[in-house]
Formats: structure tokens, C-alpha cells, sequence
């Protein structure tokens, strides 16, 4: 179901803290009131609107008994009947791997349980549940037969997952000329005036929204300005300018859409446009950004290669330094090494608090709040040396203040991390409902980098397997690592 189509806002929280007061699981509230846990997990986090009548059930929850009576005189349950997928507690938005890892997990079943029921390998299955593998019409029915689904399964398994939507790349040779002639119409002054402004429209709505919402008008606005440079005139060293800022950040956004070739790209056009407008720090900041994919490739080596590479060039700013310095200090950090990393942490701090460059109307390379960045980074670094505890604070601090209304893509990131560190210092449940309350924004911004943390939580989280929380949370967690 999408986004758009969510419930009010205060119902999910509402009737989570009333099941919560009940001391019931997801499990045990499904069990009781005849929904299912994908439905009630969809509605606590918001992304489904609770009816009336689911209302009326949940608030009939104050008036029940804490414990369930012994099974062998209670009356049958919602678990004990054959679940109609058809109806209102199935969750449109799952495919076909992710509805039958909630079923399989309502059911308490293992891999190696249902590939017995279904016929087919353990591996074969989890390849299936995860999106690697698309199931053939044989087995998709003998799921369906297994689980009761009437068709939905069969139905399910004839959907295929999206094709990726198309990232733009630079201009190529042929399509300057098409640009060109637009540029020539337009007023230099006018067109850096408004450049810069749209820039800023855009940084503030990639805050809050997937990247392919202003990857199109991020490349035309590129297109445009440097077409508008290539013509001369006065204004060229500025346009340039201008031109290298909408690259980087175009390959920013790229690489938040998964596709860290096309980002590359981008961000190796900015270095040439920001040096033909006299900018030293693009050619630097380019190699941060590129140790930033290494990063996220658990290649500690690499970045720090190419961290320092970044942090040695020649007439660069403090600031790009600065930056590049804690990309170091992420890079030991991963590869365990504390004291180098505390060190270039120590470097990084003193080089960024030298204040800020003046940049052209404020367009700094790199983000836009050093302080959010700042703790971000040193989170990461303290987790990944297992100093879980600090990390936690480090994380917790900024995510019970930052503005996620203002900056979603921020708030989601730092809770994702907090997450991580909450299951690493044993508070599973915890993290659990952290990850509940974040996941409509974790899907709203469509983030590649985020999503790799959603796959460390996922490793992480199925460690404690047997907790109901962890149960409920893996199929909306894999849902949100498929979600392009």
C-alpha cells in the first residue's frame, strides 16, 4: 500500500500504546482480536489506516485478561482458521518472498519445516523469501496450497519486482547542442540567481523524499548551466561554478538510488566543472565521496586510501580536509584500529572548527549541517570499534532531536544506526520499536545507504529470532532493503 494511503498519524502510536499496556506481543494481539501481525505491524507504524472496527477491537484489549486462558478451554482463535488473504489484513504491498516469510513466521515454521511441506530446497526457499529468486508456478501453488492462501500466492508470484527507474547520466556528445540552444536565450545573472535557489529547494526536498523525486530536475539544471558556461562570457567562472554543485550533488542522489557507477560519474563531472570555475576543493572532495562507497563496501582499506588521497591534495580548504579526515577515521574504525581513528577524529574536529568557506551563496561541497555529520560519524566509528554504549548515546542524542519533519532522511539514518547499537547491548525490543516507529520514513526516502544498515539489522536482529518482536519486524525490514 503507498504512502499516500496511510492511516491518520496519531493511530498508529494510539493503538500500539493500548496493546503495549495490555502486555500483549503483535502475536498474541492478532491471536485475540482476528487480524494478522503483518496488518496490525502495518497500522502501528502507519502505513495502513485502522478502521473502525479494527479500533473497536483493539480498545476492547483493556478489558481482557493479561494471559490467555489454557488451550485446552479456550474457543478457536483467528490462528486457528484458515486466514482469507483476500481480505483487508493482507498487505497489498508485499511480494510474493515477503508474504510467505510472514506467513511462514506466523506459523512458527522454519526454512527447512515449509521446503519440507513445499517440495523444494532450504536454500532455494530463503532465495525466494529474500527477492534473489522468482518461484516457478509449481511451486508458488504448492505454497498456496500449504498455506491456505486461496490464489493470492499464485497471484503474487506473477508479479515481479519493478524494473529500476532510470538514473540520468551526464550530458553525452550530441546532446550539448540541444541545450546549448536553450541556454543562449537565457540571462546569465538571472539563471545563477535562480540556480542557486533551486538548489536549495532541492537539498531540503531530498530531506524528506527517494532520490529519483529530483535526480531528473538535479541533471536538466546541470545540462542547462554548464551549456550556459561552455558559451563564455563574464559570467562563465560562476556558472561553472554553479554547474559542478548541481553534479555533486546529482551524484549524491545517485548514489542514495543504489547505482554508485552513475554517481561516480557525476561526481568526476563536478570535479572538472568546479575547476574550470577556479575551485580547488571539488577535486579533493571528490575522493572523500568515492571513499564513502568503499565504505559502505566494508572495504577499510580502501577508504582509507582514498580518504587520505582526498586529505592531501594542494590548496584545498580546511573544510574539505576536515571531511576527508573523518572518512579516514571511519575507514580505521572499521578496520578496528581505535587509536588512528580517535586520532583522525581529533584532526577532523580541529580543521572543521575553523569555520566555514565562503562559498558561493552558501553552497558548501559536502553537508549541509557539519554538527549532525560530525556526531553521525563518530557513532559509527564508536560501533564499529564496539563501544556500543557510547555509541548508543552518541545516536540516541541526535535522534530525540533532530526535526524528522524537516529532515527525514537524517532522522531515519541516526535511528536506523541507534537501532544497531540497541541490539548490540541486548534491548532487542527496544530496537524493534524504534525501527516500527521509523520505517515509513526509511521507505519515503528510498535510501541505498540506509538500507545497507537495514541489512546489518537484519544479520543482527535474527540473531534473537525467538523474540516475537524480531519475528514480526524481519519481513517489514526485508521489504524496506527490496523497496527501489
Amino acid at each position: 500500500m503507498s504512502l499516500s494511503a496511510a492511516g491518520r498519524p496519531g493511530d498508529g502510536p494510539r493503538l500500539r500504546g493500548i496493546r503495549q499496556a495490555a502486555d500483549l506481543t503483535l502475536k498474541e494481539a492478532a491471536e485475540r482480536i482476528g487480524y494478522s501481525v503483518g496488518h496490525l505491524s502495518n497500522v502501528e507504524t502507519g502505513k495502513r489506516e485502522a478502521s473502525a472496527e479494527l479500533q473497536r477491537r483493539y480498545d476492547n484489549l483493556r478489558h481482557l485478561p493479561t494471559h490467555p486462558p489454557p488451550a485446552d478451554r479456550r474457543g478457536p482463535t483467528a490462528s486457528d482458521q484458515p486466514r482469507d488473504l483476500g481480505d483487508q489484513d493482507c498487505d497489498d504491498s508485499d511480494d510474493f518472498g515477503i508474504l510467505v516469510m510472514r506467513l511462514r513466521l506466523e506459523r512458527g515454521w522454519s526454512l527447512s519445516q515449509l521446503a519440507r511441506k513445499v517440495g523444494c530446497s532450504r536454500s532455494h526457499l530463503g532465495n525466494l523469501e529474500t527477492g534473489k529468486k522468482f518461484p516457478s508456478a509449481a511451486l508458488a501453488a504448492s505454497c498456496d496450497r500449504v498455506f491456505e492462501a486461496r490464489g493470492t500466492l499464485i497471484l503474487r508470484a506473477e508479479l515481479r519486482v519493478s524494473p529500476q527507474r532510470v538514473i540520468p547520466v551526464p550530458t553525452r556528445p550530441g546532446e550539448i547542442e540541444d541545450t546549448l540552444g536553450i541556454a543562449r536565450h537565457c540571462d546569465p545573472a538571472e539563471l545563477i540567481h535562480n540556480g542557486y535557489r533551486t538548489l536549495r529547494r532541492l537539498r531540503a526536498t531530498a530531506q524528506k523524499t527517494a532520490p529519483h523525486h529530483v535526480l531528473l530536475e538535479l541533471s536538466q539544471g546541470a545540462r542547462l548551466i554548464s551549456a550556459a558556461a561552455t558559451l563564455g562570457g563574464g559570467s562563465a567562472s560562476e556558472l561553472w561554478l554553479l554547474a559542478a554543485r548541481y553534479a555533486e550533488f546529482t551524484g549524491w542522489m545517485a548514489q542514495e538510488a543504489g547505482s554508485d557507477e552513475i554517481a561516480e560519474l557525476w561526481t568526476s563531472a563536478a570535479e572538472a566543472w568546479a575547476a574550470r570555475g577556479g575551485d580547488n576543493d571539488m577535486h579533493s572532495y571528490r575522493w572523500e565521496r568515492t571513499a564513502l562507497a568503499a565504505l559502505y563496501r566494508g572495504d577499510a582499506k580502501a577508504t582509507i586510501s582514498l580518504a587520505r588521497r582526498g586529505g592531501a591534495q594542494p590548496g584545498v580548504s580546511a573544510r574539505v580536509i576536515g571531511l576527508a579526515k573523518r572518512r579516514e577515521a571511519q575507514g580505521h574504525a572499521l578496520a578496528g584500529d581505535r587509536s588512528a581513528c580517535l586520532r583522525a577524529l581529533d584532526e577532523a574536529a580541529e580543521l572543521l572548527a575553523r569555520g566555514p568557506t565562503p562559498y558561493p551563496h552558501g553552497a558548501s561541497w559536502g553537508p549541509n549541517t557539519i554538527a549532525d555529520s560530525s556526531t553521525y560519524v563518530l557513532g559509527s566509528c564508536l560501533f564499529d570499534l564496539g563501544a556500543h554504549e557510547d555509541a548508543l548515546a552518541a545516536f540516541g542524542s541526535n535522534t530525540s532531536t533532530t526535526d524528522s519533519l524537516r529532515a527525514t532522511r537524517t532522522h531515519a539514518r541516526f535511528a536506523v544506526r541507534e537501532a544497531l547499537a540497541l541490539t548490540a547491548v541486548g534491548e532487542t525490543d527496544q530496537a524493534c520499536t524504534l525501527i516500527h516507529g521509523v520505517l515509513p520514513s526509511v521507505l519515503r526516502v528510498d535510501s541505498a545507504t540506509i538500507r545497507a544498515d537495514l541489512s546489518r539489522l537484519v544479520v543482527q536482529a535474527g540473531r534473537h529470532r525467538h523474540r516475537s518482536a524480531v519475528r514480526d519486524l524481519i519481513p517489514d525490514l526485508h521489504a524496506a532493503i527490496r523497496t527501489r
